[in-house]
């Protein structure tokens, strides 16, 4: 019969350095994704505004159409509502023109311009000013 003997003052669990090893990686992967995902979600709000201002230009083309102009003073369809974006709407040239806008309200992320014929434009994009005549979503060229 075999005698098995007890170690003495043997723990088990993990040591400092193991501890704080896993604390730098869980902080290496926080540090790359927290920018990711804040990333996303700012071109998840601004491709819903995008789109919003597309369905929004249409209905005033359609409006142009309908009426020979875009309005009389103020534009004749009225502006969408979105949580995270502002819509505005601009007539230019006696109604014969107007500049729809969607200005984000968080963190200064965003502000996109769409006139007749759709002419699009950037005018914010990730919390700085440009002028682009195009929609800045990804990366920063048309």
């Amino acid at each position: 019969m075999k005698c098995q003997s007890k170690r003495i003052g043997s723990e088990q669990g993990f040591s400092l350095i193991e501890l704080m090893v896993v604390v730098v990686i869980i902080g290496i992967l926080t540090s790359i994704a927290i920018p990711s995902y804040t990333d996303y979600v700012r071109r998840s709000r601004a491709a819903s505004a995008l789109g919003e201002l597309s369905s929004w230009a249409a209905r005033m083309e359609q409006s142009y159409l309908d009426n020979r102009n875009y309005g009389a003073g103020a534009c004749r369809i009225a502006a969408p509502t979105l949580a995270d974006y502002a819509m505005a709407c601009a007539l230019t040239n006696g109604g014969q023109g107007f500049t729809l806008t969607a200005t984000a309200q968080i963190n200064n992320e965003g502000g996109y311009t769409l006139r007749e014929g759709n002419q699009k434009g950037t005018t914010v994009f990730k919390g700085g000013a440009v002028a682009k005549t195009c929609w800045l979503v990804k990366g920063d060229e048309c």
